[in-house]
């Protein structure tokens, strides 16, 4: 399998003289989280979603244009890239996500952008490996193997603020809400970042932002099956919920070791 077969071709590119403001609405119009910046069709640098919120203090995109640090895509973006090319093989965009330890590779054809593979492109290939019988069985084990007990969630109790500062110090784009061990809803970042900037609902409790039916999975479903939620619904953390209550959670990162590992073993014994 090649990098052109899981690619997104010709992806949405930015400037580096962009302002935040714009780069922010573009990922959110998007809905994408990495942006690359070409300069007379000529890649210079890459900007992630995490390097704005960072960056902008997790204003919305409407109030960043206040902020008074940054102001450019040249101040904040990463200039020191890793790239494959389209004919390159899983394996080797595998080995760079693996060791890079990076969220996308930019894909370059004769020095132009002709592409970029995501973390999610990774998921979605190991997906269609498990679908289409292409790897042993246990290679897709079951999520309770996988996931992690050890969670950050909120209670419906908690104040959007109190739950923002939880997501920024932690790092996690999506945070359960539990009460008394069951699941009733999710705060992604992006929600939490509209809270923070426009600072009206700091002191609502979480349900007024929560999304009240996340996508989930039992602790018996196949990795392969939340590689293709995740894949589908754009998502980074999936809560695993057994007869209504939560019992762990899995994430991008638990699942991209795994699924790139085996998407390398598959293809060296393919050989």
């Amino acid at each position: 399998m090649d990098v052109a077969e899981l690619m997104t071709s010709y992806p949405v590119s930015v400037a580096p003289r962009t302002s935040l403001r714009e780069a922010m609405a573009l990922m959110d119009e998007h809905d994408v989280r990495h942006l690359p910046v070409l300069q007379d069709e000529r890649l210079v640098g890459l900007v992630s979603d995490r390097d704005l919120l960072t960056a902008t203090g997790w204003l919305t995109p409407a109030d960043a244009g206040e902020h008074p640090g940054a102001e450019h895509l040249s101040d904040v973006m990463h200039t020191d890239l890793t790239l494959v090319g389209p004919d390159d093989t899983v394996v080797t965009a595998a080995v760079a996500f693996t060791v890079q330890r990076i969220g996308c590779l930019p894909v370059l054809e004769n020095g132009r952008l002709v592409g970029i593979l995501t973390e999610i492109d990774m998921l979605m290939a190991y997906w269609r490996m498990c679908h289409d019988g292409l790897v042993d069985g246990d290679v897709d084990p079951v999520i309770a193997t996988l996931m992690s007990t050890r969670m950050w969630t909120v209670a419906p109790a908690t104040f959007v603020s109190e739950a923002a500062a939880i997501a920024r110090e932690h790092g996690v784009h999506h945070l359960p809400v539990v009460d008394d061990g069951r699941l009733v809803g999710i705060l992604s970042d992006r929600d939490l970042r509209a809270a923070v900037g426009t600072g009206h609902e700091l002191d609502a409790t979480a349900p007024s932002m929560m999304t009240t039916d996340p996508v989930t999975l039992d602790s018996q479903a196949r990795l392969s099956q939340a590689a293709e939620l995740m894949a589908s619904y754009k998502i980074s953390g999936l809560p695993v919920v057994d007869e209504g209550r939560m019992v762990g959670i899995v994430t991008l990162t638990d699942l991209l070791a795994h699924c790139v590992d085996t998407l390398r073993e598959t293809e060296a014994a393919r050989r």
